[in-house]
């Protein structure tokens, strides 16, 4: 019997896009799938024909957005330079769009995409998977948190009107910079480097044929 439902005049591709796009304009309160339906000019329950809920709506959103981290195997790197690579990606992406890293954030839906490229760049270079969990497990509470403070500080500091009062607040003067970021991810490459004896930590991207 043939479906009844009804035609789609859009790609899902094309309601993330416009879902995502509403969200950092208007923060998670604006987005719902009314304001949404609205935005692509297609009916409320239309859009229901697209994403059964805005739970799963969200979840595609997720999705979406950590498809722009760098994942790309880079022949010959090695283990922390990936790591390194892979976590000024992420970072780059949350602080560049700070609605869409707060939703990563409440969005209990795990990437599973996102963790199985990660993951199989490091397993691809030999290491262990144990090593692999620990490393992640660490970097993205290290990122989450890091990011979390850039943007509360860039949210206070654009609340102070005169810039010459913000050189001299607190606000100027806090480790959460480009510098600060890079020391603390060496903190953890070092620290799993020391964890597993240096001789041991000499895992590489193969080399390609």
């Amino acid at each position: 019997m043939a479906s009844t439902s009804p035609a789609r005049s859009l790609t899902e591709e094309q309601i993330v896009t416009a879902a995502m796009e509403l969200l950092e304009k208007n923060g998670a309160e604006g987005l719902s799938m009314r304001s949404l339906a609205s935005r692509v000019q297609i009916s409320t329950m239309g859009l229901y024909t697209y994403f059964s809920s805005k739970d799963e709506l969200q979840a595609a959103i997720v999705k979406e957005f950590r498809h722009s981290y760098d994942t790309e195997a880079i022949p010959g790197e090695a283990w922390d330079d990936t790591a390194r690579r892979l976590c000024h990606s992420v970072r780059d992406a949350c602080r560049n769009h700070p609605e869409l890293f707060r939703l990563c954030q409440y969005e209990p839906t795990i990437d599973t995409d996102f963790a199985v490229k990660a993951f199989g760049l490091h397993q691809a270079q030999g290491m262990p998977i144990e090593v692999i969990q620990k490393l992640w497990a660490t970097a993205e509470a290290y990122i989450a948190g890091f990011v979390q403070h850039e943007i509360n500080i860039a949210y206070h500091c654009s609340q102070i009107q005169n810039p010459l009062i913000v050189s001299e607040t607190v606000f100027d003067k806090t480790p959460f910079d480009d510098e600060g970021f890079d020391q603390g991810l060496e903190l953890i490459v070092e620290g799993l480097r020391t964890l597993y004896h240096d001789e041991q930590a000499q895992w590489v991207t193969p080399s390609e044929q």
